[in-house]
C-alpha cells in the first residue's frame, strides 16, 4: 500500500512524513523547493494598491472627524484644529495620487492589464513615491497627545497606518539595497567585458558560476563578434580551469590525513570536492545519529542531562547531552513520532505519535506511566506549566485534558475540523486552540467551556483561513495566530464570549507557520513564514522591528529565556540566531544536508539541538551572547 499522509499532519512538517496505519482522509503537503521569491516590482504594485485602500481609509477617517466635531465628541481647541488639518492634507495627497493612478488606467484593456501593470511599475516616479511616503508619515508621526482624543476606531486607523508606514519603510530600504546590488553587478560586468578583470578575480569576488557568476560574465542577448579574442578567452579559461582542478586535488589530499568523519550524502564519487566542503562548514558540536528516518521533534529534560528525539522510524530516542550516548529507546508506537514534552515538574515525558497514541513515561526509570488515545489522528499536545495536566489536540477537532499520573480524562469540542495548535497560557488558568477551521478558542479546563470563540463570523477582522500558529502574550490577555493567508492577528481574549482583533499584520506572503513573544521589557513578537521571512515587532507600540531572512521557508522559531535573541531553523537546512532589536545574524549552525524540522534551547539558550530530515539530531554550542 502507497503511503499517506492524515489530515492530521501539522502544517510545519514536510511531505516525507508518512501514515503507516491511517487510509482515510489522506492528502500531500510538502513545503517543496524553496518558496519562489516575488519580484521586487510586484512587491511595488502591491504596495500602491495598499496606498490606495489606504486613501480610502482615510476618507473614512476624515468624514469620522467632521462628525465628531458636529456632536462636539472632539474639542473644538487650536490643537486639534491642526491635526484635522493635518489629516485634511493628508488626504487631499493621497486621493489625487488615486485620481491620477485611476485615470492613468481606466482605458486599459483588462486582457493586457497585468503586462502594462509591470512595465508602468517599471517607470514609477521617484518624486511621487517620495511625496506619498511624506503624506504617510504626517498620518504615523501624529503626537500622541493629539491621538488620546480621538475616537477609538480613528484611533485604532491611524495606528495600522503607523504600521503600514513602518512596512513601507522597511521595503524602501530593502529596494535601494537591491538596486546598489545591481548597480555593482552591473560595474563588473563593464569591467569584463572591456578585459579590466579576468574571470578567476569574479569568482574572487563571489561572482562563479555556482552563484550567479554567469549573469556577469555574459548576457543572453550579446554576441562576441571577435573569433580571436573568443579564442584566447577559451584558452585562458583552460588553463585557470587546470589549476583549480590541480589545487582542489592537493587540497583534497591534504585533509584527507587530518578530517572529521566525513557526512554521508549522496555517495557518488564524483562529488567528493562538495562532500569535502560540507564537511568543513558544519560546526555542530555533537550529530547523534540513531534514526533511520527523518526526525520529526527533540525536547530537553528540565535538568538539562538528556535530550531526546522522535522520529518516522516511530521510535523515542533518549540520549546524554554531555557525550551523546544512548540512554534509552523507546519502541512502544506504531506510527510517526510527531509530538515530545517533558512535565513543568520534569517528572514525566510525553510522547505522541501519528496514530493518535500518546504515552506517558517516568523520567526515574522510563517506564510507562499511562498509555492513552486520542481517538484520532494526534495533531499536538501541551503540558500545563505547573500542575499535572496535558492537553492534546486531534483532526476531529475534540480537545482532550488527562491528569497525570491517574490518566482521568475530560473532553473539550468546538472545533469542527482538525485542530493545528493547543497551548496553555502563561499563568495556567486556562487553554486556546486553533483550527483549520479558522477558529480560534479559549477554554475554562475547570468547567470544560468555552470562554471565548473567534472566527471571521463573530470578528469580520479575523482570518477567513486555516490558522497554523499560536502564541499567547505574557500578559495572558492577548493570543497571536498565524494563517495561511500569510496575515498575523493580534486578539484580545480578555472579555468572555468573542475575542476582538486589535491589529493585523499582513507582512508575510506565505503561511505563517510559527509565532513566539519574548519575555523581555519592551514584549517583542517574532513571526517566522514559508516566505522566508521573519517579522519582529515590538508587542507595544506595534511597529515593525526588523526583517530577518532565511533562504527557504522558516520552519520554528524560539526566544531567549531573558534577552532579546532571536533562534530559528528553516527549509534552508540552517539553524540562525539573531539580535531580534537589529535584525544582525549572530550566529549560523551548519551541518544538516536536509530541512531543519524542529529545535530546542539547551543550557539556557547557549546550545540548541536540532532535528532534521536527513534522520540526524544535532547540538550546536552558540558563542557567548553577552
Amino acid at each position: 500500500m502507497e503511503s499517506r499522509i492524515p489530515n492530521t499532519l501539522p502544517a510545519r512538517l514536510p511531505a516525507s512524513r508518512l501514515s503507516k496505519n491511517n487510509e482515510q482522509g489522506a492528502r500531500r503537503l510538502s513545503y517543496g523547493d524553496n518558496p519562489s521569491s516575488k519580484s521586487e516590482y510586484a512587491d511595488l504594485l502591491r504596495q500602491r494598491d495598499a496606498m490606495q485602500k489606504l486613501a480610502n481609509d482615510m476618507e473614512v477617517l476624515l468624514s469620522s472627524v467632521r462628525s465628531d466635531k458636529t456632536t462636539g465628541s472632539i474639542e473644538n481647541d487650536g490643537e486639534q484644529e491642526e491635526s484635522a488639518s493635518k489629516v485634511q492634507v493628508t488626504v487631499n495627497d493621497v486621493q489625487d495620487e488615486k485620481q491620477r493612478e485611476e485615470f492613468d488606467h481606466r482605458d486599459e484593456d483588462e486582457d493586457k492589464y497585468e503586462e502594462e501593470e509591470e512595465e508602468e511599475a517599471d517607470d514609477l516616479d521617484t518624486h511621487d513615491m517620495s511625496s506619498n511616503m511624506e503624506s504617510m508619515r504626517e498620518l504615523a508621526l501624529l503626537p500622541d497627545e493629539v491621538l488620546v482624543n480621538l475616537p477609538v476606531d480613528l484611533k485604532e486607523n491611524i495606528m495600522e497606518i503607523r504600521a503600514h508606514y513602518d512596512r513601507l519603510t522597511a521595503k524602501q530600504n530593502e529596494l535601494q539595497s537591491l538596486q546598489g546590488e545591481l548597480e555593482r553587478l552591473q560595474q563588473l560586468r563593464s569591467e569584463y567585458a572591456s578585459g579590466n578583470i579576468d574571470k578567476a578575480t569574479l569568482e574572487r569576488l563571489g561572482f562563479g558560476e555556482d552563484n550567479g557568476g554567469d549573469d556577469v560574465i555574459v548576457d543572453d542577448n550579446e554576441e562576441v563578434n571577435d573569433e580571436e579574442e573568443v579564442e584566447d578567452e577559451e584558452e585562458d579559461e583552460d588553463e585557470d580551469e587546470e589549476e583549480r582542478g590541480n589545487r582542489e586535488e592537493d587540497e583534497r589530499d591534504e585533509e584527507s590525513n587530518n578530517q572529521p568523519q566525513k557526512r554521508d550524502g549522496d555517495g557518488d564519487e564524483d562529488e567528493d570536492a562538495e562532500a569535502v566542503e560540507e564537511t568543513v562548514e558544519a560546526n555542530a558540536e555533537l550529530i547523534i545519529q540513531n534514526h533511520t528516518e527523518p526526525a520529526y521533534c527533540v525536547a530537553v529534560s528540565v535538568d538539562g542531562k538528556y535530550g531526546v528525539s522522535g522520529a518516522q522510524d516511530d521510535t523515542v530516542v533518549i540520549f546524554s547531552l554531555e557525550d551523546g550516548s544512548l540512554e534509552h529507546k523507546i519502541t512502544a508506537h506504531n506510527d510517526s513520532i510527531i509530538a515530545l514534552q517533558f512535565s513543568g515538574n520534569g517528572e514525566y515525558l510525553a510522547t505522541g505519535s501519528l496514530d493518535g497514541a500518546v504515552k506517558v513515561w517516568s523520567t526515574k526509570d522510563w517506564e510507562q506511566v499511562l498509555d492513552l488515545d486520542a481517538g484520532d489522528d494526534l495533531s499536538c499536545i501541551d503540558f500545563h506549566p505547573s500542575a499535572p495536566f496535558l492537553v492534546a489536540g486531534c483532526a476531529s477537532g475534540a480537545a482532550i485534558m488527562w491528569h497525570v499520573p491517574t490518566g482521568n480524562a475530560s473532553y473539550f469540542q468546538a472545533h469542527f475540523e482538525n485542530i493545528t495548535a493547543i497551548k496553555w497560557l502563561p499563568n495556567g488558568r486556562s487553554f486556546a486552540t486553533t483550527g483549520e477551521d479558522g477558529l480560534l478558542v479559549t477554554w475554562s479546563p475547570k468547567t470544560q467551556q468555552a470562554l471565548s470563540k473567534t472566527d471571521a463570523k463573530s470578528e469580520h477582522k479575523f482570518h477567513e483561513c486555516p490558522i497554523g500558529a499560536m502564541a499567547c502574550h505574557p500578559d495572558n490577555n492577548v493570543i497571536a495566530t498565524g494563517g495561511a493567508d500569510g496575515k498575523m492577528m493580534f486578539t484580545n481574549i480578555s472579555s468572555k464570549g468573542c475575542g476582538s482583533v486589535v491589529i493585523t499584520f499582513g507582512d508575510h506572503t506565505d503561511n505563517v507557520e510559527t509565532i513566539a513573544f519574548s519575555n523581555t521589557t519592551p514584549t517583542l513578537l517574532a513571526s517566522g513564514s514559508l516566505d522566508g521571512k521573519i517579522h519582529v515587532y515590538n508587542a507595544t507600540t506595534r511597529h515593525l522591528q526588523s526583517t530577518l531572512t532565511h533562504d527557504a521557508g522558516v520552519v520554528k522559531i524560539m526566544f531567549h529565556p531573558t534577552k532579546p535573541i532571536l533562534y530559528s531553523c528553516s527549509l534552508d537546512s540552517t539553524v540562525r540566531v539573531w539580535d531580534a532589536r537589529s535584525g544582525e545574524c549572530l550566529h549560523v549552525c551548519t551541518g544538516h544536508v536536509s530541512h531543519v524540522l524542529d529545535l530546542a534551547l539547551v543550557d539556557g539558550g547557549n546550545k540548541i539541538l536540532t532535528a532534521g530530515e536527513d534522520s540526524d539530531v544535532m547540538l550546536f554550542k552558540v558563542p557567548s551572547l553577552e
